[in-house]
């Protein structure tokens, strides 16, 4: 079935019909009747098949906001925030999402008045951008190789419709919201609130924490979070263990650059990708001690918060994480000397101040991440935004 299934798939004419009349839009999702309808604009992915592994929480959103839009008595159609096609926006009285189907809509020579809400998942696309490609560009200066895919890298256009709607929901903190109000957004447009994360794995013994155990957990785009730093970093600091979990297979390039680097060190560890409902990510939430991410822009880092949410895990981040943290290292810089500043500091933690962080950091999570309590917040928002609205 697979060989099949690819063969299709390299069908240009099949390909065109699968991704845009299937995977990049679905139609009245809900079967709903009435006269209001909504776009809704971030992945329709949720809508077509069911995940047996939790992979990001964005799936969470994604089915909410369209339950919650619902629940406001709109017909719900969901497009792909890639997706490239006319729209036909004279039938929608709200567009919702990121991406290019809402940014499309300012683009039009005759504009119907929609009430536009971008939800922001990101930094602002061009602070986005800009980050990653100095990012790409630190890497080709070291190692003379570009690797965009180990970027990411958007379509500019999403910049336009980030900065030109009428109201931004916000996932992240200050340092996300800053990289808004830079490119025109008003304070008074934006709310913000805290991602979710998947609570799969909470862990209770926390006597098999090893001080010497760092965890990289993170999803595509190897050079825009840095990884390539803190494998340098790593190779320095011998005692210690450094377990990469994300998307390594998808980007071999990036691979191929440091395989070897990688297997002299003896010391760092790549796993590929793992679900936060398996075995062997309860292993690293029970052994490993601090999680480090020095992604160049998020919105936020949710990879961070699942890692200290399940496993108490101590974070060292960069501030472009976008979490606020209470106990930790944030890097103001994403150097290698900043960096190795920073795993310094922490490993000089006891075993016994180790062990109360990572409880206060599952207390912590809990209390302000769970998805029960974004759940709330975004109704709240929602309530805020289309009060008076009929």
């Amino acid at each position: 079935m697979s060989f099949w299934k690819n063969r299709l798939k390299q069908n240009i004419l099949i390909k065109y019909i699968y991704e845009n009349l299937i995977m990049y839009r679905k139609k009245n999702i809900f079967k709903s009747k009435g006269k209001k309808r909504a776009l809704l604009s971030y992945s329709t992915f949720p809508f077509i098949k069911k995940y047996k592994t939790k992979i990001h929480p964005n799936i969470v959103e994604n089915l909410y906001l369209a339950e919650i839009l619902n629940d406001y008595g709109y017909i719900v159609d969901v497009y792909n925030n890639i997706f490239p096609g006319k729209i036909n926006y004279k039938k929608y009285d709200v567009i919702i999402g990121e991406g290019l189907p809402i940014s499309n809509y300012f683009f039009q020579k005759k504009i119907k008045k929609i009430r536009t809400i971008y939800y922001a998942t990101g930094s602002h696309p061009f602070y986005n951008n800009a980050q990653s490609y100095k990012a790409l560009f630190r890497f080709y200066e070291k190692h003379k190789k570009y690797i965009h895919k180990s970027s990411r890298i958007v379509n500019c256009k999403w910049g336009v419709g980030a900065s030109l709607s009428e109201y931004l929901i916000l996932l992240g903190n200050g340092q996300t919201e800053m990289t808004f109000t830079e490119n025109g957004i008003s304070l008074q447009k934006i709310f913000k609130l805290h991602a979710p994360y998947y609570a799969s794995n909470v862990i209770s013994d926390f006597s098999k924490k090893n001080k010497n155990k760092f965890l990289w957990f993170g999803s595509y785009g190897l050079i825009h979070k840095n990884l390539d730093v803190i494998i340098d970093v790593f190779t320095k600091f011998v005692d210690l263990e450094l377990h990469v979990c994300g998307y390594i297979n998808g980007e071999s390039d990036f691979v191929d650059v440091y395989k070897n680097a990688i297997k002299e060190s003896k010391n760092i560890y790549l796993h590929g990708f793992i679900s936060v409902d398996s075995s062997k990510f309860k292993k690293f939430m029970e052994e490993c001690s601090f999680v480090i991410l020095s992604s160049c822009a998020e919105g936020c880092a949710t990879a961070v918060v699942t890692a200290m949410g399940n496993g108490g895990l101590i974070p060292l981040i960069s501030r472009q994480c976008g979490v606020d943290i209470i106990n930790g290292v944030i890097f103001d810089n994403n150097d290698e000397a900043t960096i190795e500043g920073g795993i310094k500091n922490i490993i000089t933690y006891t075993e016994e101040k180790i062990i109360e962080y990572s409880k206060e950091n599952i207390k912590y999570i809990q209390r302000y991440f769970s998805i029960e309590k974004y759940k709330v917040n975004i109704r709240n928002i929602f309530s805020n935004i289309f009060e008076g609205v009929k």
